[in-house]
């Protein structure tokens, strides 16, 4: 589990990224909107997981998995 810092860390850049939005935060899981299939990539790519962890000197241990879409909804919507 990250710590608080770097939880907020890969948070906000994960919301900084265009196309991307971090909407929840709870313990190691994080939900996060992407607006294309390109971007989506970039997130489950596990990158910047990986970029935040180098800051604190830690592994990124991390398991990134995509969610269903919603009902009704596209991945392109």
């Amino acid at each position: 589990m990250p710590s608080q810092v770097d939880a907020v860390i890969f948070a906000n850049s994960i919301t900084l990224t265009p196309g991307t939005l971090s909407v929840d935060l709870e313990g190691d899981f994080f939900l996060v909107h992407a607006i294309t299939s390109d971007t989506e990539k970039d997130v489950l790519g596990g990158d910047m997981a990986r970029r935040v962890a180098r800051l604190s000197d830690k592994e990124a241990n991390v398991s990134i998995e995509r969610m269903p879409v919603e009902e009704g909804l596209t991945a392109e919507t």
